[in-house]
């Protein structure tokens, strides 16, 4: 497995939620607690900004089309995060369009982070898993995922917790390197 970093801080859990103001609520108590506001003049470990990473996370960088396939986020979905944004603020939206691809957003929003927490990690990735602070991101042999392991020191293997994203080591970034983070793990 290659290690990828250490979870440091761990974030509530978003139950089954498909309300907007109930999703809505997470998303900006993440936003706060994360100290989102405080990091947009810097840049993000993965490249880019802050403000970027946090709503790229959100939907785990995935867009969904009308035949239920996920693609990958451009720049131009940026003006969808800020229509939902506002549509979960209580603003009214002017355009039926603007209205209707918020709606959209909204349901990849929920999809995403429906049973997940926000969490961060001691060099500075935003993720959305199940871990716990402690637990450690690899990317196993011939894998394309970073999982979340955590450690048993009794038995000396890991616990397999479950995928996870990771923004900005979702392209193989972990994967550069790999000789100097890479590590033998037995899982349990």
């Amino acid at each position: 497995a290659v290690y990828v970093d250490t979870v440091s801080r761990v974030f509530a859990l978003l139950e089954r939620a498909y309300s907007t103001p109930r999703v809505a609520s997470a998303v900006r108590d993440w936003w706060r607690l994360a100290g989102i506001t405080d990091k947009l003049s810097e840049t993000y470990i993965g490249g880019g900004n802050w403000l970027n990473a946090f709503w790229r996370t959100m939907v785990r960088d995935q867009s969904i089309d009308e035949m239920n396939h996920g693609h990958r986020l451009t720049a131009g979905n940026n003006h969808d995060f800020e229509q939902w944004w506002k549509m979960a603020m209580g603003d009214r939206l002017d355009e039926t369009a603007g209205q209707a691809r918020s709606r959209q957003f909204q349901l990849e929003v929920s999809t995403a982070l429906s049973g997940q927490r926000l969490f961060l990690t001691q060099n500075g990735y935003m993720g959305l898993g199940l871990p716990e602070v402690g637990d450690e991101i690899h990317v196993l042999a011939s894998g394309d995922v970073p999982f979340i392991l955590r450690f048993d020191p009794k038995s000396s293997h890991y616990r397999l917790i479950g995928d996870c994203y990771l923004h900005g080591i979702m392209d193989g970034e972990a994967m550069e390197g790999w000789e100097e983070n890479k590590k033998t793990i037995i899982l349990c």
